[in-house]
């Protein structure tokens, strides 16, 4: 008969203890359970690791678990420990296998953490079907079928997020003060200098008045309304990810380095919609996404912070987009966690600017981020003059 033919979910059935009613009850929405969006990972590789030495190191474990599970979940989710070795974990506004994936990701710190061994995360991941008083049903989830279905899910989010032509309709918009813009984009390959190594490809953006040659200067881009920097990110992006998708230039490099501005990640729909769009960009590349945070002069410490860290958990690296002011600037930025900061070559950057002006904004990067790059770089010599300044990456400026 048919249904002997059909395997069985793996079934995890956990008994909790009492004085979780109330914390629970955000966990037993018939909705979120049918959506596959409650989902419990296990700690049980760990427990049995340690053995006798769990009493002793459990808070340890439980500690860098939270951690680990606020970075990844980020704010738009929740989670909670229900037993000694299980976690709740719930991402609403999540797709159902990007959240799974998630929650596998983070369960693959942890064991990666203690136990050396990323991959006997591969059975603890399971959806929960059932919340009953006491009682949690789980099914074992496929860690394969888990990270397949996530890319499709987010590629289709992507599509589905845009209008047919979105990128022709964001890359020229009018703005809300009337004007006639358009968002051009162009790859420049970034090197990292010390064995001047091709570490990828930066979205090097421009934004125009039509009729005009001449690019907004960074303080008219950062005087635009919140609605229009949003477009302005998210057509940046559309345009380097087409060139990707043309096909020659899809999974050849190891990282693409993405610019956001720091007034889309502060907000709630400019964060989930950049979200969604670097989900798509992390599969194109062979390593991942460098988040570039621009227009961070004069930001508020605590908010440039939580920007950073909840876009941290969907980027390799996060790194700091410096402006043109005094290099003592750079002070307000320590220990925000930027892995790196980035700047221009100044304009008409010749010998004059690489060896002056340029010196001082390196080392006050430096004494900030042990990662500082430099674009805009017209050749290789140049990269090699920046290396000397301290600079760690450069960027070469992409031929006309």
């Amino acid at each position: 008969m048919l249904a002997e033919t059909v395997p069985h979910p793996v079934v995890a059935n956990r008994l909790l203890p009492g004085g979780l009613d109330d914390s629970l009850i955000r966990f037993n929405d018939p909705a979120l359970l049918a959506a596959g969006k409650i989902v419990m990972i296990s700690l049980d590789a760990v427990v049995e690791r340690l053995g006798n030495k769990w009493a002793l190191r459990c808070d340890q474990v439980y500690e860098h678990a939270e951690r680990t599970l606020e970075r990844i979940v980020g704010p738009q989710g929740y989670h909670l420990k229900v037993s000694g070795a299980d976690y709740l974990i719930c991402q609403p506004e999540t797709g159902r296998f990007v959240g799974q994936a998630n929650a596998l990701r983070a369960l693959r710190e942890i064991l990666g953490h203690f136990l050396g061994a990323a991959g006997l995360a591969d059975t603890g991941v399971h959806e929960v079907v059932k919340v009953y008083g006491r009682s949690i049903e789980a099914h074992q989830l496929d860690a394969v079928t888990i990270d397949a279905e996530a890319v499709h899910e987010a590629k289709a989010a992507v599509a589905q997020s845009a209008p047919a032509g979105a990128d022709e309709c964001q890359a020229r918009f009018v703005s809300a003060d009337g004007r006639a813009l358009r968002v051009s984009c162009a790859l420049e390959p970034v090197f990292e200098l010390k064995n001047f190594n091709r570490i990828g490809m930066r979205l090097a953006r421009r934004v125009l008045a039509n009729g005009s040659d001449a690019p907004l200067l960074p303080d008219q881009l950062s005087a635009l309304a919140r609605a229009d920097i949003l477009r302005v990110d998210l057509a940046t992006i559309g345009r380097g990810l087409e060139r990707l998708r043309a096909g020659t230039e899809a999974g050849r490099h190891p990282t693409l380095i993405v610019p956001v501005s720091f007034t889309t990640l502060s907000s709630q729909q400019g964060c989930h919609d950049v979200v969604k769009v670097f989900q798509e960009a992390a599969t194109l590349v062979r390593n991942g996404v460098i988040c570039e945070i621009c227009d961070i002069a004069g930001a508020p410490s605590a908010a440039l912070s939580a920007a950073v860290s909840v876009i941290r958990p969907f980027a390799l690296y996060v790194v700091g987009r410096l402006g043109a002011g005094h290099p003592t600037a750079t002070g307000a930025l320590k220990g925000l966690g930027l892995h790196g900061l980035s700047l221009d070559l100044p304009a008409h950057g010749g010998e004059p600017e690489l060896t002056g002006g340029l010196r001082a904004h390196v080392e006050a990067a430096r004494r900030i981020a042990r990662s500082v790059m430099v674009y805009g770089l017209p050749s290789a010599r140049e990269a090699g003059m920046v290396a000397l300044l301290g600079a760690t990456h450069a960027g070469v400026r992409a031929r006309s």
